[in-house]
């Protein structure tokens, strides 16, 4: 049997496929079972691991990983000219004729990282031809995350309090890269014992968008001292990269500007948060900050932005100066 499974959040896909390949042979070992990056190993060594029979068992699962061959920007056969074969210099073909002529003793599974795949491809077009096992596997969401950190501990005979797992939840954020940076340092730091509430507080970083959305919103009130003091504690924490904090502020404004124009045309709250995405209560602290706000002042603070960017990236200022200086004389 052939799977491709694919989403940008390789965690699902890693954990999919480790559920599947147990079912697919039971007890997974060297002998039959095999996992190969395709990014560092080549087409034609991908085709003859799939060739190749395990020894003792009746059954072998290959796992192909980051199969970036799978992206939709990837150049690939379109449907309805499947028979026009063409010799590929990277030796693709290799694997593109096994999927032709599988073995059914032979459980192959393709792992692309991606939101979407070329349905075009040929890849894709070889395993649909081969009725293959195609899924797009969904994202966690937030009551995912908490069973997953939970049973992530767990395993570790590592005990963690309810109000920490919550708060790691959301400083985390989805993020698998921070979720394995931040809970190898809380499993270094607890040293197998407890993992408290002020653990993670005191070693993991806050989601610093929430923070950047609360200094747009003090901005937006006029209160720099707020906006100056949020950003002096992201600089404690050690997550005040001016030049993130810049995108993310203009990243706000622009929500900002969308939100008033919606708005503008009669759209509610809810159908606003549903175009733009997020949450309705958003939309309407947004459309509260906006009070008195004209659309050309909105475009001023984009500028006074981009300008700040600028004078850190192009005239080599420096980055804590221009901030600062762009939040103390901020205006709307």
């Amino acid at each position: 049997m052939i799977h491709l499974y694919y989403s940008e959040q390789d965690i699902m896909v890693k954990e999919f496929a480790k559920r599947a390949v147990k079912i697919a042979i039971k007890e997974p070992n060297e002998f039959n079972y095999i996992a190969l990056d395709m990014g560092q190993v080549s087409f034609e060594e991908a085709a003859f691991e799939c060739e190749s029979l395990p020894l003792g068992y009746d059954k072998k699962a290959v796992v192909l990983e980051n199969c970036q061959f799978f992206k939709k920007s990837a150049g690939g056969a379109r449907k309805g000219k499947a028979t026009t074969k063409k010799k590929h210099e990277d030796g693709r073909d290799s694997l593109l004729d096994y999927l032709a002529h599988p073995n059914p003793d032979i459980e192959l599974f393709f792992l692309a990282y991606e939101k979407e795949v070329d349905l075009s491809g040929e890849f894709y077009q070889a395993i649909e031809r081969a009725g293959g096992d195609i899924q797009s596997v969904a994202p966690l969401d937030s009551n995912g995350w908490l069973n997953y950190i939970a049973n992530f501990f767990k395993k570790r005979g590592v005990s963690i309090d309810s109000n920490a797992l919550r708060e790691l939840n959301i400083r985390i954020n989805g993020d698998y890269g921070a979720f394995k940076n931040e809970t190898q340092k809380l499993l270094t730091y607890s040293g197998g014992g407890r993992i408290s509430l002020s653990d993670v507080e005191k070693l993991v970083p806050p989601y610093v968008e929430d923070d950047v959305f609360k200094m747009s919103n003090a901005l937006t009130r006029n209160n720099v001292r707020m906006a100056l003091k949020i950003y002096k504690d992201l600089k404690v924490l050690g997550v005040g990269d001016e030049v993130r904090l810049l995108n993310l502020l203009t990243n706000q404004f622009r929500y900002m500007d969308m939100v008033y124009y919606l708005d503008s045309k009669g759209e509610s709250s809810g159908g606003i948060a549903k175009k733009l995405g997020g949450s309705p209560y958003r939309v309407e602290i947004t459309l509260k900050n906006l009070y008195g706000v004209s659309p050309g002042m909105i475009g001023e603070v984009l500028e006074q932005l981009y300008q700040a960017e600028r004078a850190i990236l192009v005239e080599s200022q420096d980055a804590s100066f221009v901030f600062s200086n762009f939040l103390a004389n901020f205006h709307l």
